[in-house]
Order: structure tokens, then C-alpha cells, then sequence
């Protein structure tokens, strides 16, 4: 029989408050904001909207999914099909982010001890159904998230200034990354990945 070992449980809570988790999930929320923010510019200027005006519109739609049909209709409306391509797999990608920080708002905070010390992670609400298979997500899974939302957001951000105030050889990379499909990971040579495509 494996020798039971005694865990002090005020040293278990104090390690447990000091984890960085804490702090990266609260950069995850951030980092969604800020994508959000980034979406609310491209929806006043894709409708031509006062940015103040659009703000009152866009944070009061509470579904993602139609807010995220705006502004395809939007986009649509104001470049016809030009950055469809584009257009088509940066919304496909944005559904998981907005469902993934619906988990990182949502889902609980837990304590696991073993071996290693102490660890912790998020797990869905619903601890009375927890299994070996409830997902979970792990500090690695927030940063991860959070990356994500700054390209997105940058994306966003990009395509904005690309269409609307830059001109000439200052847009036209922007402009060919538009119209063609997103790629998430971003590939090497990407304006927002630059790394050199060769060692």
C-alpha cells in the first residue's frame, strides 16, 4: 500500500494564492477585451458609424454568433467580395475564442496536489460530473488564448488602417494578406509573424 503522505493545508493555500495562473487568466480576460475593442472600431467603420454611436450598439449583443454575422454583413456591404477569403476563416477561427473565453470566465478554479506539489487549473462548473475525461485548461491554455486574441485583435486592427489610411506600398502587403484566407497558426513571413522563411 503507497505511504499516505500529510499535505499542510495552510502551505497548499498559500502556494495555491501565489500560482501566476491567477494573474494569466486575468490577462486572458484582458486580452478578449481588447479583441473586443478591436471588432467594436471595425464594426463603426465597416457601417459607417460614429465610433461612440457603434460602441452603445455593438457591447449591447450579447450572442458572439450575431454579432459576428454583422459584421460579415458589414464587411460585405462596404467591400463587396473582395476579402471574402479573408473574411470567411478569421470569423470561422473566431467562434472557438469566443467560446473558449466563455471557459475562462466561467469555468472554476481547482486545487490538485500530488507528487509534484501543488497545481492548479480550470475545470467546467459542474464538479458533480467531473471525470478522467472533463476537459480542462491548464496555464499553458490560457497563454495560449491569450496570444491568439492579440493577433486577432491585430488582425482587425490591420485591416482597418490597410483599407482606410494607408495608401500605396504602406498597404499593399495588408492588402494581398486580406484576400487571401487566415492561417492560425500565422506562417513565417507573415507581416504580424516576420521571422525569415529560411534559417
Amino acid at each position: 500500500m503507497p505511504e499516505q503522505k500529510n499535505y499542510d493545508l495552510g502551505e497548499v493555500m498559500q502556494q495555491a494564492a501565489a500560482d501566476r495562473i491567477w494573474a494569466v487568466r486575468g490577462r486572458s480576460i484582458q486580452s478578449y477585451a481588447s479583441l473586443e475593442q478591436s471588432l467594436c472600431a471595425l464594426f463603426a467603420y465597416c457601417g459607417d458609424i460614429d465610433p461612440k454611436v457603434a460602441g452603445i450598439i455593438f457591447f449591447r449583443i450579447s450572442s458572439t454568433q450575431v454579432r459576428n454575422d454583422i459584421l460579415e454583413k458589414l464587411i460585405r456591404r462596404k467591400f463587396g467580395s473582395v476579402y471574402n477569403l479573408f473574411w470567411n476563416s478569421y470569423l470561422k477561427e473566431l467562434r472557438p475564442i469566443d467560446i473558449k473565453r466563455n471557459e475562462v470566465v466561467h469555468w472554476n478554479m481547482i486545487t490538485l496536489i500530488g507528487d509534484d506539489g501543488v497545481s492548479l487549473q480550470l475545470r467546467p462548473p459542474n464538479f458533480a460530473g467531473w471525470d478522467e475525461n472533463t476537459p480542462q485548461l491548464l496555464d499553458s491554455d490560457l497563454v495560449a488564448f491569450m496570444e491568439k486574441c492579440g493577433v486577432f485583435g491585430r488582425l482587425a486592427n490591420m485591416f482597418h488602417l490597410a483599407t482606410s489610411i494607408m495608401t500605396g506600398a504602406e498597404a499593399q502587403p495588408w492588402l494581398d494578406v486580406f484576400k487571401e484566407p487566415l492561417v492560425y497558426p500565422l506562417p513565417d513571413g507573415h507581416p504580424l509573424n516576420p521571422r525569415p522563411t529560411t534559417p
